[in-house]
C-alpha cells in the first residue's frame, strides 16, 4: 500500500509518510547549515620581503616582533571555506592607525611599510556570501621596536651622563 500525506505542525516541524512509517524535517536545521561562518588561517607573512617558515610563524602565535631595520611586513591569509571560497570578502583595519575597515577580497593580502615604533593591533575578518562573518577575527599583534638609542632608559642615561660632565 503506497501512502502521500504530509503535514506541519505549529512549531514549522514537517512531517511525510510512507509505507515505512513517517519521516520529520526541520527547515531550521537547514538554516544552521547554511550559516556556516568561514574561519581565518594565515597561509604567508613576510618580513622584508622574506616569508616566514610556518615553524617561525606558530598557528597559536600571532604576535610579530619587528626591529627598527625591518621596513616591511605583509600577510596573507585565506578562509577554510572551500565551497564558495570566491564569494568570500576580506576586511582588515588596524586599531590606532585606521579604525575603519578596509576591503581587500581581491587580494586577501596587507602590506604594511614604514611604521612608526608602537604597538599596532591588526584585525582581519571574513564574510561569507550571505553576508555573516565569524565573531573571532583574526588578530595579529604587532610591535615595532624603535632604534636603540631612542629608548627611554637610554636618554635618561644619556640625559644623566651629560648632567653630570657639566659639573
Amino acid at each position: 500500500m503506497y501512502s502521500r500525506s504530509a503535514t506541519i505542525d505549529k512549531n514549522d516541524l514537517l512531517y511525510f509518510g510512507s509505507a515505512d512509517g513517517f519521516y520529520t524535517f526541520n527547515p531550521k536545521d537547514l538554516n544552521e547549515a547554511v550559516s556556516f561562518k568561514p574561519t581565518l588561517k594565515l597561509t604567508d607573512v613576510q618580513i622584508n620581503n622574506q616569508s616566514l617558515s610556518f615553524g617561525d610563524i606558530g598557528f597559536n602565535d600571532l604576535e610579530f616582533n619587528l626591529d627598527h631595520n625591518d621596513r616591511s611586513i605583509s600577510f596573507r591569509f585565506a578562509s577554510l571555506d572551500f565551497k564558495t571560497s570566491e564569494q568570500i570578502q576580506y576586511n582588515y583595519r588596524i586599531a590606532g592607525l585606521h579604525e575603519e575597515w578596509l576591503n581587500v577580497t581581491s587580494t586577501r593580502y596587507i602590506e604594511l611599510n614604514n611604521l612608526n615604533p608602537g604597538n599596532y593591533i591588526i584585525e582581519i575578518k571574513a564574510i561569507n556570501f550571505d553576508s555573516r562573518w565569524d565573531e573571532k577575527f583574526l588578530k595579529l599583534n604587532l610591535i615595532v621596536h624603535p632604534v636603540w638609542w631612542k629608548l627611554g632608559w637610554v636618554r635618561v642615561c644619556l640625559l644623566y651622563t651629560s648632567d653630570a660632565a657639566d659639573e
